[in-house]
């Protein structure tokens, strides 16, 4: 998908377009007669017309918007982009299906019929549009506000953390009443890192929630917490609600090394796309070279860049005797 001038250019690449069609030539010699109340043979499609039709289309769009395009797409009056029915019957092998199924790979709609089970899927560009929504409509970006955390949360039903974790509170409460615990994975990293604290909730008399500490004997309210414990706990519960990308900006801010170093390990071995920012050269020895993006602005346009070869930019820095911040400060990486 490229964008040239107003219009969003679709191509495909050649071995798809020609597996296609092999796949559907295939298909129409062993296929049966869908179902009259489908009003469609599989036999009736032209082969040639399908393929130069999807080999390269323009579409007009006003605003580069996602939404916008998705849109566009719908209405767009292309065989492609509406949905191809397939009938699947015995003679049709799994690797056939498969095939079909790549030319327009989601499932619409499934129905058994005396032929076989039949199949309304939608086209290929739309299903990857869907997904690039999904995308971006489940990434979480945080920029925390500490201040505004320690403030108690209204009392509600919480199923996402807003940018600042202003709703920190009462997310992780939320957490607590599904299981009467807090989630494994939280409960097991504070532990880790701060032995001797136990997590506790109360109420205030308007009913907002907030999160007290037991430390030893000492009962610590909001303000007497350490930035860096609400701070961990908010990119972790962050975690807890699977986002398809999370975003989290200036990562090293109030946590120390310990911290920080078992924090960038549980991101990495998530199951989420994780993309943090960083000033922090602690940050940077703590990450592999090929995990590391650089930003930077030339002749007043933003690039970024990743390290080329970082294997052998390690082994360089080795024999120099210097650390992978020092070569990113001073210009060798």
């Amino acid at each position: 998908l490229e964008f040239e001038g107003n219009s969003l250019v679709i191509t495909h690449t050649q071995e798809y377009l020609s597996n296609l069609k092999k796949t559907i030539e295939s298909l129409k010699g062993k296929l049966m007669f869908l179902p009259m109340h489908w009003k469609i043979k599989f036999e009736e499609l032209n082969i040639d017309s399908i393929i130069n039709e999807i080999k390269e289309q323009n579409i007009l769009i006003y605003l580069r918007n996602i939404f916008d395009i998705k849109e566009r797409i719908i209405r767009f009056p292309s065989t492609f982009r509406r949905g191809i029915i397939i009938i699947s019957t015995e003679s049709s092998s799994e690797d056939e299906m498969h095939h079909a199924i790549i030319f327009s790979p989601i499932i619409k709609t499934r129905e058994l019929t005396p032929f076989g089970k039949a199949y309304i899927v939608r086209p290929l560009l739309v299903v990857v549009l869907d997904n690039i929504l999904d995308l971006f409509s489940k990434t979480l970006i945080l920029k925390l506000n500490i201040n505004e955390i320690k403030r108690p949360s209204p009392l509600r039903k919480e199923d996402w953390l807003l940018e600042d974790g202003s709703n920190l509170n009462s997310v992780l409460y939320n957490f607590y009443l599904k299981e009467n615990r807090i989630p494994d994975r939280i409960a097991t990293i504070i532990s880790y890192l701060f032995p001797n604290i136990n997590l506790r909730f109360s109420l205030t008399e308007d009913q907002r929630v907030y999160l007290k500490v037991q430390e030893d004997s000492l009962e610590l309210p909001p303000v007497c917490i350490a930035d860096g414990l609400y701070k961990l706990l908010a990119i972790l519960s962050a975690l807890e609600l699977k986002p398809s990308l999370l975003i989290i900006d200036e990562i090293e801010n109030s946590l120390y090394p310990k911290t920080l170093e078992t924090l960038l390990d549980e991101l990495k071995s998530s199951d989420t796309t994780v993309i943090v920012t960083t000033h922090s050269p602690v940050v940077v020895d703590m990450i592999e070279p090929e995990d590391l993006v650089i930003v930077e602005k030339i002749a007043g346009e933003t690039k970024f860049r990743r390290i080329e070869n970082p294997e052998e930019i390690k082994r360089k820095l080795r024999e120099a005797g210097i650390t992978f911040s020092e070569g990113w400060l001073y210009g060798e990486i």
